[in-house]
């Protein structure tokens, strides 16, 4: 399931949840005040009361919903579409159920319905609401993923842009919504069910009233798990060059060097294979983008000098970021070192990068042997990178 925070909650004003809601709900005229009560009453599952009931919730489905964010917190304007939201996608199917159960109400959603205080003398000042809902369910519009391994991947590679849920599935139907008054027993006792006759019913030793109805429209969510392969641990053995990490913005290069007679000197030397790899890396791209200079571009990548002064140009984008130990080693010669890095090239770079090759091509000694033929493909070819 993104530095920027990617799971970052978003609100809503509660005169904007209003007015989206006006059109769905029917609010019954002039509620009659709470009794407040002892019972305390939770949801039975993860179901949340909309904060805004509409005929159209994908853009929300399958968002991520934030690891930290507290129950009260919880609506579908809260979770986050991400760059690895790309990988999940829904599906309708047609329901057709007579059901009754208590759900979740943020704060923002409790205000937009009516459905007001809080449910039991236990329950802190201002934490969430719950609602009761009897409806008919017609319809359920279901998060699923279309590439389970590439959202793995994706998930690995950019950990914020991921959480362990998301918006798994949206319910539509008709029904009703009704807040708990407090405890049959108190409601009894109390002279307000005479004046509101009708709007009260009772369950599981429960006084509810009735606030709002609706009509075929989507009304609540189900929150559901991510099951996601385990990212891997880190690797203290540096063995980078076995298992090359990925990244959403870019690729990773394992940078070796030869026999040095120095550790500075080793550290440059892999940092400079590194930057070797990236200019066939490069040369791949060029040559995929242009399958008829293939053969040429590959020519003369094959040319050390042309590989070098690729390599230079490129080098202020080729980052390193992680080194393992140099290994050293005795030899009649004196002792003598090998590095290891792990380099980093960023996607932003890739253009750039890649005129610069093209440029190396053009100006190599060999070029001055090239036909005019040839000449023109590759002075084509970088004009459309410029």
């Amino acid at each position: 399931m993104a530095g920027h925070s990617a799971l970052a909650p978003t609100k809503l004003s509660l005169a904007g949840l209003t007015l989206a809601l006006a059109g769905a709900c029917l609010p019954v005229a002039n509620p009659p005040p709470s009794i407040h009560g002892s019972t305390v009453i939770r949801p039975t599952r993860s179901i949340h009361l909309r904060a805004a009931f509409d005929s159209d919730p994908s853009a929300y489905v399958g968002r991520f919903v934030p690891d930290k964010i507290e129950t009260e917190a919880i609506d579908e304007t809260a979770a986050a579409q991400t760059r690895c939201s790309e990988f999940i996608g829904y599906k309708v199917v047609d329901a057709n159920q007579q059901m009754d159960e208590v759900l979740d109400a943020s704060q923002s959603a409790a205000a937009s319905i009516g459905v007001k205080g809080i449910l039991g003398a236990n329950a802190a000042a201002g934490s969430h609401a719950a609602a009761r809902v009897k409806y008919t369910l017609k319809k359920r519009m279901q998060a699923i993923v279309k590439d389970p391994a590439a959202l793995a991947q994706c998930c690995q590679a950019e950990k914020s842009a991921c959480a362990v849920k998301i918006i798994g599935e949206f319910l539509m139907g008709s029904g009703e919504v009704y807040e708990a008054a407090g405890s049959e027993q108190e409601a009894g006792m109390s002279n307000i069910v005479k004046s509101i006759t009708g709007t009260i019913e009772y369950k599981d030793n429960v006084a509810w009233r009735r606030v709002n109805t609706f009509n075929d429209t989507y009304f609540a969510f189900l929150t559901t798990p991510v099951q996601l392969e385990a990212a891997p641990a880190p690797d203290a053995s540096c063995s980078w060059c076995e298992n090359i990490p990925t990244s959403l913005d870019g690729s990773f290069f394992c940078g070796l060097s030869p026999e040095a007679p120095s550790e500075s000197m080793a550290r440059d030397l892999a940092m400079r294979n590194a930057r070797e790899q990236v200019v066939k890396f490069l040369g791949e791209l060029l040559t995929t983008a242009s399958k008829t200079e293939a053969s040429l571009i590959q020519g003369y990548l094959q040319d050390s000098q042309v590989t070098t002064a690729a390599a230079q140009g490129v080098a202020s984008e080729v980052k390193d970021k992680t080194w393992c130990a140099p290994a050293e080693s005795s030899t009649p010669d004196g002792k003598r070192y090998k590095s290891k890095v792990l380099a980093f090239f960023p996607k932003s770079a890739q253009n750039a990068a890649a005129k610069t090759t093209l440029e190396a091509i053009l100006t190599a000694p060999r070029a001055k042997t090239m036909s005019k033929e040839d000449r023109a493909k590759l002075e084509d070819q970088l004009k459309a990178l410029k």
